[in-house]
Formats: structure tokens, C-alpha cells, sequence
């Protein structure tokens, strides 16, 4: 089989970018950026607002 691969770099987004973006990706990727314990938590509580919008089936994919 021949797989290729595609490389996203997390750490190179803007998080402000990634907030305005909204959605179920880009929370993922907020998330997954290199930050101390403190900073995840202000990100989960700004993110908090917008996983509100997830579909249900979203929001199951986001908690797994």
C-alpha cells in the first residue's frame, strides 16, 4: 500500500486565528499547541462558548 502522509505543525497556528475559526478542528488544534497546564485551562474555558455549537456527534469526537 502506499500511504502519504500530510504534516500539520499545530504549534506554527495562531491561536487567535484558531478561536475565530470555530469549529471542531481548530479547537483540537488549540488544545494540542505546546503550553503550560495554566494556559490549557484559559483555552478550554475560551473554547468552552463555541463547543456549545458542536453537533452532538462533534462533541462525542471532541471529548474522545
Amino acid at each position: 500500500m502506499d500511504f502519504r502522509n500530510i504534516l500539520f505543525d499545530v504549534n506554527r497556528y495562531d491561536v487567535e486565528e484558531l478561536y475565530q475559526a470555530a469549529n471542531l478542528i481548530s479547537s483540537v488544534f488549540a488544545l494540542d499547541q505546546r503550553v503550560s497546564a495554566g494556559e490549557l485551562m484559559g483555552r478550554l474555558w475560551k473554547l468552552a462558548g463555541g463547543l456549545r455549537n458542536l453537533s452532538r456527534d462533534e462533541f462525542r469526537q471532541f471529548a474522545a
